[in-house]
Parts: structure tokens; C-alpha cells; sequence
């Protein structure tokens, strides 16, 4: 475990950026699988490229577009251009169709064909959160927490399981 003294600002950045991720997919409404794979998306395709080079937003934007189709839960475009606009801009109004709309937009598109290209057209991603879920349903048919109380029914235990899973997204180290 890191301490907090020798936690690097690579790691910090890469900690803002995937909570802004899961909080624009918070706002889509994305599945938990569809904010996963932009996770992975997002961590592969930065151990390739340099952090200057590239906004780390745009990035961020484009893996859950990506994501999205990917797990086949289609948003529109423009849904997603506002919500990752309006996180990051919180006090900006809602972008209007015009100049700077297509530019971002076209960036997406963009952005999109390139990370495409460095993750070689390899989209299949083996999440752990379908094996957990499985494991606890197995555990259900013959374990019990308390004789009244069964594992499928203590929700405390599934969803402090299911945050622990979501927070190992933060990191891909």
C-alpha cells in the first residue's frame, strides 16, 4: 500500500481524471461495465502517449464514447459533449450548436480513430465485476450470513465488494 507521502503527481493527476470520469458517466447514467471499460480504455491508451502532449480530458471523454459503444450503450453525442463540458465547466452554460461545439465534436471523432489505433483495434476486456456477482449468487445457494439473513440479500456485503472493485479502476498499476 502507497502512503500518502509517496503518492506522485502522475498518480494524482491520473486519480482526478478517472473520478471525473466516473462522475461524467454518473450524469450519462452509464452502466457500471460501460464506466469500467473507460477506465481500462483511458489507463491503456495513457501508458502509450506522453501527458503534455494530450488533454487528459479529452481522453477521458473519448474512452467513455468509446466505452459506450463498445458495451453497446448508446448515448448521443451532443448528450456527452455537454455532460463532460458542463463537469469540467461547471459555471459555463450548455454549449449552443456552433463553432465551438463542432470543434470539440470533431476532436472526439478524432480522438476517437487514435485511440482506436494505439489499443490495435483490441477491444475485449475481462471485468471482474461479472465473476463477483457470480460468486456471490453461487454463495447464496448454500451460504447463509445469519439462518433468516442470505448473502444475496445483505446488500451491505455486495456493495462495500462492488466499491472496493470500482476503486481498483482508479489505478492500473
Amino acid at each position: 500500500m502507497t502512503s500518502l507521502s509517496t503518492i506522485t503527481e502522475d498518480e494524482k493527476n491520473r486519480y482526478v481524471i478517472i473520478s471525473y470520469m466516473f462522475e461524467c458517466a454518473a450524469k450519462l447514467r452509464l452502466s457500471i461495465l460501460t464506466t469500467a471499460s473507460a477506465a481500462v480504455i483511458y489507463h491503456k491508451c495513457s501508458c502509450y502517449l506522453e501527458k503534455s502532449d494530450f488533454d487528459q480530458y479529452t481522453l477521458a471523454a473519448t474512452a467513455l464514447s468509446l466505452a459506450s459503444k463498445y458495451e453497446e450503450e448508446q448515448i448521443k453525442i451532443r448528450d456527452l459533449i455537454n455532460v463532460t463540458y458542463r463537469t469540467l465547466h461547471p459555471n459555463q452554460p450548455y454549449l449552443r450548436i456552433s463553432q465551438e461545439y463542432y470543434r470539440l465534436r470533431n476532436t472526439l471523432v478524432d480522438c476517437e480513430l487514435f485511440l482506436i489505433r494505439i489499443l490495435g483495434f483490441h477491444f475485449q476486456f475481462n471485468h471482474p465485476n461479472k465473476y463477483l456477482l457470480h460468486y456471490f449468487d453461487t454463495l447464496s445457494k448454500w451460504m447463509t450470513i445469519t439462518p433468516s439473513t442470505p448473502i444475496k440479500n445483505n446488500i451491505n456485503i455486495i456493495d462495500i465488494a462492488m466499491s472496493i472493485l470500482q476503486d481498483t479502476y482508479y489505478d492500473f498499476t
